[in-house]
């Protein structure tokens, strides 16, 4: 896939309408992980989005100057955390993905730190494209995988 996109992160703009498109894209995307093995509550499902992909850990996932998707980050020490990532089904398979998570392990060894996420083991195309980009399977448990990359080589 090219890695000549025009990919762009920009902070996530805080408020209801903003609030609202996050969690019908995160329905539209996990609902089908997040199911079959914990339900589907709607009210639960939109406070946990709420309580833990909070607007200052939110950036927009940008092609060109269309919203094509959207990330949650945390840094932690020794790691720069993935804590989701949902690329709009309209932009999947054009290398979105791809380019932000190698942008992501690009930022996390440049400063000094590994990049980590953890995954639905059922989402085995993701596991796979983690794993073709360099992170390795960890640990978990029997609903998830965490994965982390390399750690970064001193000079």
């Amino acid at each position: 896939m090219s890695t000549s996109l025009d990919i762009s992160l920009t902070p996530f703009s805080e408020g209801a309408v903003a609030a609202d498109a996050l969690f019908r894209l995160y329905a539209q995307l996990l609902r089908p992980y997040v199911e079959p093995v914990f339900g589907w509550n709607e009210a639960c499902q939109r406070a946990r989005v709420a309580r833990n992909y909070p607007a200052e850990c939110l950036q927009l996932v940008r092609l060109d100057d269309l919203v094509a998707g959207c990330l949650a980050l945390r840094q932690r020490p020794g790691s720069l955390h993935l804590s989701l990532i949902l690329v709009s089904a309209d932009f999947q398979g054009l290398g979105i993905g791809t380019a932000v998570v190698r942008r992501l392990l690009a930022d996390a060894a440049s400063s000094g730190s590994v990049l980590t996420l953890s995954c639905f083991r059922r989402n085995e195309g993701a596991i796979r494209l983690y794993e073709r980009l360099g992170l390795a399977v960890v640990g978990g448990d029997e609903h998830f995988v965490d994965m982390t990359s390399t750690a970064p080589r001193s000079p």
